[in-house]
């Protein structure tokens, strides 16, 4: 038997799922970076602040797996910066990137899940002071928001998941209901088909890659994953938490001839979690995240939502977040 050109040329076999994903850059593992002007607390040298954080709220966009800030841009539009428009100002928007910690497809380890996962919280939340009791200096430890929100593409769907879970875990149901909505776009629920061709490859080039294997279809994680958060959500109901609403994206177009996030691959393990399940026909995993304009469905979709959901937590009316915690 003749041996095909990809056994002499490995790279040539790679580079397929490789043009699925952006390359992984060397940075650390979570920035996040403010797109408007951020809301600011009252301090001594300034004690009416320019945009108080009382009544405020944080909507997060976050890239899928080697993705970056053009993960959401399109040609010029950008959709961060234009959603700070169409909220005229009265949100602050953030970005945040996550990063493997050493140049992907070099035969060199990256981040693992539970890595980036970890530092995605600690980022939001930062670390304990010494001595100084359970005070934080992350971002939403120095900013009391009103909600945090999450726009998530891809992985980030799942690590923002896995996020919500850990708060709860770590902090409580009380915390945990400071969420207002999580939005998902072409996010494996369940892992995807790709992700296991992926991993093969790698494999005979012996090259290791743990952020990928979280995403091979129907692993143990991501169905354990799913158990966790359903669970968190019914005990939530049974404390009347203020919700944390899921909106669930779906891609309906193949990428390059492949699918990669098929339907059942995004909806099943969370069909009785969802808020609203959406299918964009036509959109595949790249364009889900890339509106073209201010009339994109994508983005109508998304911007409905965001109203929606601020028109809630306007009207919300308990005292508390929890009634028990």
């Amino acid at each position: 038997m003749g041996s095909s050109p990809t056994a002499h040329n490995p790279s040539r076999f790679l580079a397929l799922p490789l043009l699925l994903f952006d390359n992984a850059l060397a940075q650390d593992a979570v920035e996040i970076t403010a797109v408007n002007t951020p809301c600011s607390v009252p301090t001594p040298d300034f004690p009416v602040p320019k945009r108080p954080c009382a009544g405020r709220d944080a909507i997060f966009f976050v890239h899928g797996i080697y993705g970056n800030k053009d993960t959401f841009k399109n040609g010029n539009f950008d959709w961060p910066s234009k959603l700070v428009e169409a909220l005229d100002g009265e949100a602050d928007i953030y970005f945040i990137q996550y990063q493997a910690k050493l140049v992907s497809w070099l035969k060199k380890d990256v981040a693992s899940f539970d890595e980036v996962s970890d530092a995605f919280l600690e980022k939001l939340h930062g670390k304990l002071k010494p001595g100084w009791g359970d005070i934080r200096d992350g971002i939403l430890a120095v900013r009391p928001y009103r909600s945090v929100n999450f726009i998530a593409h891809s992985l980030g769907g799942n690590i923002t998941a896995a996020y919500v879970h850990t708060v709860k875990s770590e902090f409580g149901h009380e915390e945990r209901a400071k969420n207002g909505f999580l939005i998902t776009l072409g996010t494996p629920a369940n892992g995807a088909q790709i992700a296991n061709v992926a991993v093969a490859i790698k494999s005979v080039l012996r090259m290791q890659d743990r952020l990928l294997e979280s995403l091979k279809k129907d692993n143990t994680f991501v169905r354990m994953l799913a158990s966790w958060r359903n669970a968190e959500d019914r005990k939530a109901t049974r404390f009347n938490c203020r919700p944390v609403n899921l909106y669930i994206g779906i891609e309906g177009a193949r990428m390059r001839g492949m699918s990669i996030v098929p339907r059942e691959a995004a909806e099943d393990p969370y069909k009785t979690l969802a808020k609203e399940v959406k299918f964009f026909e036509g959109y595949d995993h790249s364009r889900i995240a890339k509106p073209i304009d201010a009339t994109d469905p994508v983005y109508v979709w998304v911007l409905d939502i965001i109203l929606k959901e601020r028109k809630r937590l306007e009207d919300w009316r308990q005292p508390q977040l929890c009634e028990r915690s």
